[in-house]
């Protein structure tokens, strides 16, 4: 929302679960669910690491998910805050945004095209544009562009909570001690924090060469790697990416005060 910061800081914690890419992956998301909620403490925050939505075909139900267990994980104790629950912003969400605006693309059917091809697709149907409905009003023009891009939006406000779910989403996550940051995907480690921009989703090509306690946090962690090497850890990072695509699994973890991973799930 305008005039948001678009960092969340967690307050206070003893642990931080963080879950990795879903895309869209129903039941590996449940299965991972209820892995942290037979394991959540008191003071436990929870931080999703975007690219919820895309690929698979069950976002709606999806998203009713993600929503539904952040109403139970702030039930369940005293003293919880909203923003104890995070959600990131990812490729797939900034792909839907930029939908939203298509008609001021200078070449709208590439853009379309790189749409496809990263598989947000089947999220553009469920909001009712069609692969048809995409490419005939690429091909009309601009008066055709805003008509649709009107009609998705106007869609999307009329899911109940997508449109304050995706106006919550944040660049990037971190404790309040300057212990843990959670991204998306990657980021520059020679620019600070605040001037990350969009290479907190769309950077990550080089992130397991950071050799350095970036921003003094002790640990980073993505859930996303563009090259779909899988759960890896190094000294300062850690990737939560559930490796090849076809696989469609989900990767999450629980880190305690110190950053160190106590627990390890990935969706079978």
């Amino acid at each position: 929302m305008a005039g948001q910061n678009p960092l969340a800081v967690l307050r206070a914690n003893r642990r931080v679960w963080i879950v990795g890419a879903i895309h869209s992956n129903l039941s590996a998301l449940k299965e991972i669910h209820q892995e942290i909620a037979s394991q959540a403490q008191f003071g436990d925050r929870l931080v999703y690491t975007g690219n919820m939505i895309g690929f698979g075909e069950e976002t709606q139900q999806t998203l009713a998910e993600i929503m539904s267990f952040r109403r139970w994980f702030l039930s369940i104790w005293p003293y919880t805050d909203l923003e104890d629950v995070v959600y990131l912003r990812g490729r797939q969400e900034e792909m839907l945004a930029k939908m939203t605006q298509l008609h001021f693309a200078p070449d709208p059917q590439e853009v379309l095209q790189y749409v496809y091809a990263m598989g947000l697709e089947p999220v553009l149907k469920m909001y009712g544009l069609s692969r048809d409905h995409l490419n005939s009003a690429a091909e009309e023009g601009t008066n055709a562009l805003v008509t649709l891009t009107g009609r998705l939006s106007t869609n999307i406000r009329n899911m109940p909570g997508h449109d304050p779910f995706f106006n919550s989403l944040k660049h990037a996550a971190y404790t309040e001690d300057g212990v843990i940051l959670c991204v998306s995907s990657g980021l520059d480690g020679e620019k600070p924090l605040q001037k990350q921009g969009d290479n907190f989703w769309w950077s990550g090509e080089d992130f397991h060469q950071l050799g350095h306690a970036y921003g003094g946090f002790c640990r980073i962690i993505r859930g996303y790697d563009p090259a779909h090497s899988g759960f890896k850890e190094t000294a300062f990072t850690v990737t939560l990416d559930n490796g090849p695509r076809d696989q469609q699994k989900i990767c999450a973890v629980g880190l305690d005060r110190q950053g160190e991973v106590f627990e390890t799930f990935i969706s079978s």
